[in-house]
């Protein structure tokens, strides 16, 4: 269809016809209720118009011939074709002139039916850390939007993503649960049947550790290995010296496998794989060497043990050889009452600590160690003796008259060293003949002295050549 531009300038206000729709232009594939309605506005009463109906300007859907007022009316039977541009064409058969109306987009819109979820990979089980992809298929439908809906026990919640496929490029364990999607075209909607999506955890490095128990005469080692993740089941296998020597395949993550063992004797170093279908992974080396407590001895600090009130006393036990020890604490004589305001032990319970001592503290301190897995076992270090003195306290009023009595005597002799030093110089009082007297008979009287003891040592000398 071509229009004389020129033409349709010239008469474009008077001549472009209208055209219209009776309803939605999006409109259910089959409906056969829809009709296109072209009119000229304003055209003269006896004109005959030669109405024509373009699908996207080519294609020509129908015509129709008006005379006088009669508007053009095209019915219409929606088909899978049917969608695209609509344009209305009216020629004037009085001058041979044309016009073009406005255009309408004519949607044809699919019901949607068979929705499903498809999965990447097909069986929808995943392990952790994995890629997972699922996409939401409509058998029919078109122009789809998509929403995805997430189901656990407890909660559903429509998540973020809209588009048909779905990508978790690192599953997380959280994210196992029930998927599902909903296509919609404004016309129908449709939902899928819920996928379950499998996240499996790999297991984690296991830990392994032992302890042993006593049956009448006999001892045994209980190895446990345990892991904190993992999908069960889980197949643990206990390697003494890396040869396999008992497995287990069960549905917690932990395990104890039972050894006989002999005191005082290296059974081997023990190693606990695990596997739940990725790679095994392998614990630490474990040694099982388990021997009796020997050799206790029990040290203080201070040493000796004398302390004032309210001071810190602190005691250590310890071991020469012991696997499993336990210790006990005994004071004059009797196990030490449990008083954590009076005492603190640690963790091990071979530290015990006394922050501030007080007269209850005198005493005997003694340990005893015992075998965890054979009580009757146990072994007493040497005692030692604390002794608290108790502080007695100086009052302000003392200490100050004491102060002042040693200010007096220090007063009192300085005193009496400047009149003795003035005496034996002679300085003592110079313009007074009473000083001056006083200091020769202090003289006389100290030559007098010093005669006196040089005969003593005269004779002292003469009974020693004796």
């Amino acid at each position: 269809m071509k229009v004389d531009p020129s033409s349709q300038a010239t008469t474009l206000a008077i001549i472009n016809p209208v055209l219209r729709l009776n309803g939605s232009s999006e409109v259910r594939l089959g409906y056969s209720g829809l009709s296109f309605f072209c009119d000229v506005p304003q055209r003269e009463a006896n004109e005959t118009v030669h109405f024509t109906l373009y699908r996207n300007e080519t294609n020509t859907v129908g015509e129709h011939i008006s005379r006088g007022n009669e508007e053009a009316t095209f019915a219409h039977l929606v088909r899978n074709t049917s969608e695209g541009m609509y344009t209305c064409k009216a020629t004037f058969q009085s001058t041979n002139k044309t016009g073009l109306s406005q255009g309408i987009f004519l949607t044809v819109l699919v019901p949607v039916e068979d929705v499903t979820v498809e999965s990447d990979p097909p069986s929808a089980k995943v392990w952790e850390g994995e890629r997972l992809t699922l996409t939401c298929n409509a058998a029919k439908g078109n122009r789809l939007r998509y929403e995805w809906h997430f189901k656990t026990k407890t909660a559903t919640m429509k998540l973020v993503t809209s588009g048909r496929s779905m990508t978790i490029h690192r599953v997380l364990e959280n994210q196992a649960g029930n998927y599902s999607c909903v296509a919609d075209n404004n016309l129908t909607a449709g939902y899928s049947q819920d996928i379950e999506v499998e996240v499996k955890v790999p297991v984690s490095i296991p830990r392994i550790w032992y302890s042993v128990h006593k049956q009448v005469k006999n001892y045994s080692a209980r190895i446990t290995c345990e892991a904190e993740r993992g999908s069960p089941p889980v197949t643990f296998t206990l390697l003494r010296n890396t040869r396999k020597i008992m497995n287990n395949t069960r549905d917690f993550l932990n395990i104890t496998f039972v050894l006989p063992i002999t005191l005082d004797q290296n059974m081997g170093i023990f190693t606990c794989q695990a596997e739940n279908g990725k790679k095994p992974v392998h614990s630490d080396t474990q040694m099982v060497y388990v021997a009796r407590v020997r050799g206790v001895s029990l040290e203080s600090r201070p040493h000796p043990l004398e302390v004032s009130v309210n001071e810190e006393m602190v005691f250590t036990c310890s071991v020469e050889e012991g696997t499993f020890p336990v210790y006990k604490w005994m004071f004059n004589g009797h196990h030490l009452q449990a008083n954590p305001d009076s005492y603190s032990l640690n963790q091990q319970g071979n530290i015990l600590t006394i922050p501030s001592a007080t007269l209850v503290h005198n005493g005997t301190y003694v340990c005893s160690v015992c075998d965890a897995f054979d009580k009757t076992h146990c072994i007493k270090s040497a005692a030692l003796q604390a002794e608290v003195k108790e502080v007695v306290p100086v009052s302000i009023e003392a200490v100050a008259v004491a102060f002042c009595c040693f200010l007096f005597l220090v007063i009192v002799l300085s005193v009496c060293c400047v009149v003795a030093f003035k005496y034996r110089t002679g300085e003592y009082n110079p313009n007074s003949g009473v000083g001056m007297e006083k200091s020769a008979i202090w003289d006389k009287d100290m030559d007098e002295q010093l005669r006196d003891c040089s005969m003593d040592n005269s004779d002292l000398e003469s009974v020693t050549k004796m």
